[in-house]
């Protein structure tokens, strides 16, 4: 066993915390940047579908938001509606489940 001295410890511990600094503030701006890309991702998200949604409203500058919630919340009372949004989370989950190896998707 190598004797160190002292100050040879005490240099050790002084470069291991600007190591943890270092990387505790990498881990941070991961962090954001993870942030700021869930973040782009679920605005595209919600500007595609708006876009969908208005494709089919005859005249969707002349709807007030409160009338389209109405259509909406008409169209998924439907029995009908009800089965296929049920039957297609389903299946995404099936193959989610399937491309990710068997693991359960909640």
């Amino acid at each position: 066993m190598s004797k160190r001295t002292k100050e040879e410890i005490q240099r050790e511990i002084e470069t291991a915390k600007t190591k943890l600094h270092y990387l505790s503030d990498q881990e941070k701006i991961l962090l954001r940047q993870e942030k700021q890309f869930d973040r782009k991702a679920r605005t595209r998200r919600l500007i595609e579908r708006g876009a969908i949604l208005e494709k089919y409203l005859n005249q969707p500058l002349i709807l007030s938001n409160d009338q389209v919630i109405e259509i909406l919340n008409e169209a998924f009372s439907l029995a009908g509606t009800k089965e296929i949004l049920e039957r297609l989370i389903r299946e995404t989950k099936q193959r989610i489940s399937d491309d990710a190896g068997g693991d359960d998707i909640a």
